[in-house]
């Protein structure tokens, strides 16, 4: 059955508070600036709930309003959003279906009917948007199906999140190095490129051919090694620009516009001109991980760029390394290694579930 979004839902529009509502003791209600992003500061819970219109509840679905369009995460708590959000609650369906639903609609929501694509989404073009409403049995019959992988996906989340703070609390316990020296003393550094970014040639739909290429968008610091992209260079991209290739295990430093995002790289790849790939002994790479994740490089003053916040590659090369005694090393390497490898593993393991579930989506509803 189709049905339009405002027959089965209630939209509820986010709005960003004045800095008034904030407080610096992290007391109150999180405030959602986009699906996955809560920012430091919360809004008091008392000041904030004045207007019922700001608040999303556990169930609804959070909805991207503003570029990108369509992202969607669920609810899971009290959760105040800011305008870059909408919050979608389910009227007459079961609210996990609507959130699947809207998760393998995107690009209805992307795209209107002349093909043109939004950067923004109001109320009333959202709530038009008609999708195809599968029976209540079906939808139960979806959400047992879909959620089961969901919940696998979660445990391994879990998990992630378990070996994150195990290899956070071992590094804070390690002695710091007393011979500091250039970072790029002590491992090879190099840059990304982007090709010209009118000319299509040079960039593909997928993988056939072509190189996954990283942007800052792409960087999941809530993981430790980078799996996947959304976008592709041609191999001849590759060449023709001599664009340096990342290797399995290298670390990469994000250090325009958002500074200091830092993963290891799960798989070959290339980069965009925003990020640094550091490559070194093997020995040294996650314990480099880990202190790359405490570095302050805009701390001192070193923000070189006017429009936003960005440092540029002489510094990321010459910011001090402290270099870890033998026996500091072999101690970080030998708790972390099996930690860092039972990471890889079950990130794989999310990747190959959320195949699972990007087959399934299409199969209910026709996603891409």
């Amino acid at each position: 059955m189709k049905e339009k979004l405002k027959e089965i839902a209630e939209i509820t529009m986010g709005q960003s508070p004045s800095s008034s509502f904030y407080n610096d003791r992290q007391e109150g209600i999180p405030f959602l600036q986009g699906c996955t992003t809560f920012g430091r500061l919360y809004p008091t819970y008392d000041t904030w709930t004045t207007s019922f219109n700001k608040l999303a509840k556990p169930g609804d679905t959070l909805f991207t309003v503003r570029a990108p369009v369509g992202d969607v995460n669920l609810c899971q708590t009290d959760t105040a959003i800011g305008r870059g959000i909408a919050s979608i609650r389910a009227r007459g369906v079961d609210s996990r279906y609507l959130f699947y639903l809207l998760e393998a609609n995107k690009g209805n929501f992307a795209s209107s009917s002349s093909g043109t694509i939004y950067e923004s989404i109001n109320k009333d073009k959202l709530g038009d948007v008609v999708l195809d409403v599968h029976s209540v049995a079906d939808q139960q019959h979806i959400v047992g199906v879909i959620g089961s992988v969901d919940d696998l996906i979660e445990k391994d989340e879990q998990i992630l999140e378990s070996m994150i703070k195990l290899i956070d609390g071992i590094y804070s316990r390690c002695e710091e190095g007393k011979r500091k020296i250039p970072l790029r003393q002590a491992f090879q550094i190099s840059i990304g490129r982007t090709p010209p970014t009118k000319e299509s040639q040079w960039f593909s739909d997928s993988e056939q051919n072509s190189m996954s290429w990283l942007s800052i968008k792409d960087m999941d610091t809530s993981k430790i090694y980078q799996m996947e992209t959304s976008q592709f260079l041609t191999s001849n991209a590759i060449e023709h620009f001599n664009i340096p290739i990342v290797k399995a295990g290298d670390v990469l430093l994000s250090f325009k516009l958002t500074v200091g995002r830092v993963l290891l790289a799960g798989r070959d790849m290339v980069t965009n001109e925003a990020i640094a790939c550091f490559k070194g002994p093997a020995v040294l790479r996650n314990y480099l991980y880990c202190f790359l994740k405490r570095c302050d490089f805009l701390s001192e003053g070193e923000d070189t760029s006017s429009i936003g916040h960005a440092v540029n590659s002489t510094i990321i090369k010459n910011f001090l390394f402290p270099m870890p005694s033998q026996e500091t090393l072999k101690r970080f390497n030998d708790k972390t290694v099996p930690l860092f490898d039972k990471t890889l593993e079950t990130q794989k393991e999310v990747e190959k579930l959320n195949g699972v579930k990007k087959a399934l989506l299409h199969r209910y509803f026709g996603s891409n």
